[in-house]
This record gives structure tokens, C-alpha cells and sequence, in this order.
């Protein structure tokens, strides 16, 4: 299937409603009956118990998940390269050196991190313009990304994308998408590219996205400055 991001401010008020919900707050959270209790450690690997929430149309995932010392770090380390990416990128804009618009991603690193855990390159991937470390962990690396903030042809975009345009065909990462919102209608065209269906006038009807096969993600920027 192919996966969107969506960035935007304009999910702030959706974000909050499911945060309360799985945080338990004004009582939004629904009790559950217990199940089994999983074993605390299978193969090597511990479980980390999570916090259970209320999906909306769809099967509630397990409240634990199973991983290891070595998976954690690597997760770490990614999440930190991120984060000192965005601090230079950072220092870059306020010395100047990158023009217009700069978009950061700092304190959003797990969103994207996590993200990729369950995904593999062959899986579209299509955001906001909130997307330098989309872009990071879609196999570019920091040179690239901050030659492309910078205007540079050894970006990933020839210098010509900026902040707000960056993509890697090669790993199906389609942007990066400089209008608000601009993300979500490409995300169903793509759908129809895809599919072999560029010229169907359809690919916009509501038939076509009755069965249609994705995953959008919507997660707030604000709280993740606070």
C-alpha cells in the first residue's frame, strides 16, 4: 500500500482528541477486558507493556510490543542524527545561509523512526513539507539533505526543492509537498499511477477510493515544540 504523512497544523485538534483518548483523559479511554499475560521475554527480546487506546474502525494492536537492546540503540542513533541534522540545519537559517522557508523536524524523530520500523522501501511513502528526516530514512544522507537546504546541486533535489521538496524515487519517496494538504490528494493520484490508471478521469470518484489501499498518518508539529 502506499503511506502519507500528514503534517500539517490542521490535524492539531484530531491529534488532541486521540491523545486524550489513549492517555485516559475526561475518561475517553474505554476499559477493556484482560487477556493472558505474554511472557516478559521471547527470543532474546523483552516486552515493553504500552499504554492501550481506542482505534477507530480497525482491530486494536497488542498493548506490549517485544524488542532488544541492539534494536533500541538503533533506534536511538538514528533518532539523534536526526535530531543534530535539524539543530544544523537549524544554525544554517538563522546564519543565513539556508533561504526561505525551513521547516524542522526536531522532537518529531520517533514519529518517523517509528514509522519506518514497519515499513521497506517498497512501500510509497508521500508527506508534508515537514520532511528532511523522511528524507534521511529514506536512504539519503545529512550531506545531501543540508547541500539541498542550502541551494547546492549535490542536493537531494539539485539545489532546486529547498525545504519543502525532496524526494528519492529510487526508494519510493515521493516528497515532500509545499501546499497544506497537497500531500493527501497526491497520495490517491499516486494510488492511481500506481495502478495503471494515470488516464482515468475516475481516479478521483469515490468508487475508486472505496477500495482503496493506504495508510494515513496525522501527528502535530505544536506538541512536539511545547
Amino acid at each position: 500500500g502506499v503511506c502519507v504523512g500528514v503534517l500539517g497544523g490542521g490535524g492539531v485538534r484530531m491529534w488532541r482528541r486521540t491523545l486524550r483518548a489513549g492517555l485516559g483523559v475526561r475518561g475517553m479511554a474505554t476499559k477493556k477486558k484482560k487477556s493472558p499475560v505474554p511472557p516478559k521475554e521471547i527470543d532474546g527480546k523483552t516486552r515493553f507493556d504500552l499504554r492501550p487506546f481506542d482505534p477507530f474502525l480497525i482491530d486494536s494492536p497488542t498493548p506490549y510490543a517485544y524488542s532488544d537492546k541492539n534494536e533500541l540503540l538503533e533506534y536511538f542513533r538514528i533518532m539523534y542524527r536526526m535530531r543534530r541534522m535539524e539543530i544544523a540545519a537549524d544554525n544554517l537559517y538563522k546564519g543565513q545561509q539556508i533561504r526561505g522557508f525551513c521547516h524542522l523536524y526536531d522532537g518529531q524523530e520517533a514519529v518517523a523512526v517509528g514509522m519506518d520500523a514497519i515499513l521497506t522501501f517498497d512501500d510509497p511513502l508521500i508527506t508534508a513539507y515537514r520532511n528532511h528526516c523522511q528524507m534521511l530514512s529514506r536512504g539519503s544522507n545529512v550531506k545531501e539533505i543540508l547541500a539541498e537546504l542550502t541551494g547546492r546541486y549535490a542536493g537531494v533535489s539539485k539545489g532546486k526543492g529547498g525545504s519543502m521538496h525532496m524526494y528519492n524515487r529510487k526508494n519510493n519517496y515521493y516528497g515532500g509537498n509545499g501546499i497544506v494538504g497537497a500531500q493527501v490528494r497526491w497520495h490517491c493520484r499516486s494510488y492511481c499511477i500506481l495502478r495503471g490508471q494515470e488516464r482515468d478521469s475516475s481516479c478521483g470518484n469515490s468508487p475508486l477510493l472505496w477500495t482503496f489501499t493506504g495508510t494515513f498518518g496525522c501527528w502535530s508539529c505544536f506538541r512536539s515544540q511545547v
